[in-house]
């Protein structure tokens, strides 16, 4: 494992340190490695029987579900027990006749069984995402945890940040994963993706934040800089499950207030506590209600700010949200930033469902604000977000075309050719407007690729030239791709 040495060390000591008997926990953040990190102890514990069981949140609610898990490559030698015990392990397990419930003859019963086991072998025991672990199990490792006296056997707890179990409110010495350095994650995200191109390179080492689920998952989605939007980073299904895990067991009004965090692009708690009313009126107390984003680990708030704990916590809340609802959050919140003409544009940008001009137009400056300051990208992305919330065909064309040039001085030539195949200029339009757009296409199109798209361009006028006789609305588009190859022929 890629900069895990230490930890791996260190877990590795305390494993070998509770043969003598003796319980722990490690804890870190959705991600961190901490699953990998045990596998990897594991395969070098030898002389050792692993017991493995994992909490899964779906079998919460199913007694004895991580018990059975556990103790399943040891059962048969519950044989050796006492009746009375061997009657409660099996019903426990499901293969006897229900009983009433025992369960302090069930977890001497658990005791012995691991007693027995570990004659034979040290027993090391790993409870994997021990915060989803049923109640009953749980019950049964405390009482073991706390009674294993001199017996060969560790039991060793894998806590998610943020959760709170009861196997760990009795002292047991901890060890946090904290995520990988800077120099670790280059090399992680380098081994994995080594063709991965610079920005977004930059741009996943960045948001990542050192957690190696995130350097890989990012990677294999191919993320790059963002699009100007809040929450826009692109999750794997796998990547958005583990980082909103808590999100759903908030009540309705935490979950909007966090979904409302997530969208804004700011971390100012003033301006939640504005748009809070406007998106809940009767919601109640703001700060009261986040709360609950708070004591479950996916926020905090501090100085007048508010924090989720991973930059990917902000993204997975937001794109988990339904469309709609993220909607009416970029909806409150352009109201309550009116005096910042630029995020108030974005933010109407992502409400918008259907083509507005004065949307359109909003975002067509912040698009022309950005390019002053050099962000090409947002300027990019704003560019073809207006021509897209364009009603009028004309307007619709030329900021197709506005956003070809900004792509091509970005380096992105591929999607300056698919602007410019939909910027489709109409026969209405004037004689001046449609004759200086063909000359601006060469300059566009790379040299290499400009014969062949013209000839693409001349096939299709061909086989469509109804467009350019007059039965089509847009035929000027092909006029534009056809007088695009004289140009080139000129050229060459």
């Amino acid at each position: 494992m890629i900069g895990r040495d230490r930890e791996i060390l260190a877990v590795g000591d305390l494993v070998r340190a509770g043969r003598t008997g003796g319980a722990w926990v490690l804890r870190g953040e959705a991600g961190v490695g901490k699953s990998a990190l045990i596998s990897a102890v594991c395969r070098e514990l030898t002389g050792t029987q692993i017991l493995m069981t994992r909490g899964v949140e779906a079998e919460a609610s199913l007694p004895f579900a991580g018990l059975h898990q556990m103790l399943r490559p040891i059962m048969p030698l519950a044989g050796t027990l006492a009746p009375r015990q061997q009657a409660a392990l099996a019903a426990a397990m499901g293969t006897g006749e229900a009983q009433a419930g025992e369960p302090f003859i069930l977890a001497l019963a658990v005791l012995e069984l691991l007693a027995t086991a570990a004659d034979r072998s040290p027993i090391a025991i790993f409870v994997d995402d021990a915060q989803w672990l049923d109640a009953p199990s749980g019950q049964v490792l405390d009482f073991v945890a706390r009674r294993l006296g001199a017996e060969p056997v560790s039991v060793s707890l894998i806590i998610r940040d943020g959760y709170v179990s009861p196997l760990t409110t009795t002292g047991l010495p901890e060890l946090h994963i904290d995520p990988l350095d800077d120099e670790s994650a280059r090399a992680l995200l380098d081994l994995n993706a080594p063709d991965l191109a610079m920005p977004a390179r930059r741009h996943i080492l960045r948001v990542a934040a050192g957690n190696p689920l995130a350097l890989l998952e990012l990677s294999r989605a191919g993320a790059g800089p963002a699009d100007g939007l809040p929450g826009s980073l692109p999750l794997t299904s796998r990547l958005q499950a583990t980082f909103s895990a808590r999100l759903h067991e908030l009540p309705p009004g935490a979950q909007a207030l966090t979904l409302l965090a997530a969208t804004n692009d700011q971390d100012s708690a003033r301006e939640l506590l504005l748009a809070a009313p406007l998106l809940k009126p009767d919601a109640g107390d703001t700060l009261t209600t986040l709360q609950f984003a708070v004591d479950a680990g996916l926020l905090t708030v501090d100085r007048g700010e508010i924090l989720f704990r991973h930059p990917l916590v902000r993204s997975a809340v937001y794109q988990g949200a339904s469309p709609a609802d993220r909607r009416v959050a970029h909806s409150v919140l352009a109201e309550v930033v009116r005096e910042q003409p630029d995020r108030r544009a974005w933010h109407l940008a992502a409400a918008a469902v259907e083509p507005d001009e004065q949307t359109a137009a909003a975002i067509e400056a912040a698009a022309t604000r950005a390019a002053t300051r050099g962000g090409r990208h947002t300027s990019l992305a704003a560019l073809e977000r207006a021509a897209e919330l364009t009603p009028d065909p004309l307007k619709h064309a030329l900021r197709c075309l506005t956003a070809a040039e900004v792509a091509v001085s970005s380096g992105d030539s591929a999607r300056a050719v698919r602007l410019l195949s939909t910027a489709s200029i109409p026969r209405s339009a004037s004689p001046r407007v449609t004759s200086s757009v063909p000359r601006l296409v060469p300059r566009w199109v790379p040299r290499s690729k400009v014969k062949h798209y013209c000839s693409s361009a001349v096939q299709n006028a061909r086989s469509r030239t109804r467009l350019t006789s007059g039965g089509g609305r847009y035929g000027s588009k092909i006029q534009l791709r056809t007088r695009c190859q004289s140009d080139a022929k000129a050229q060459h």
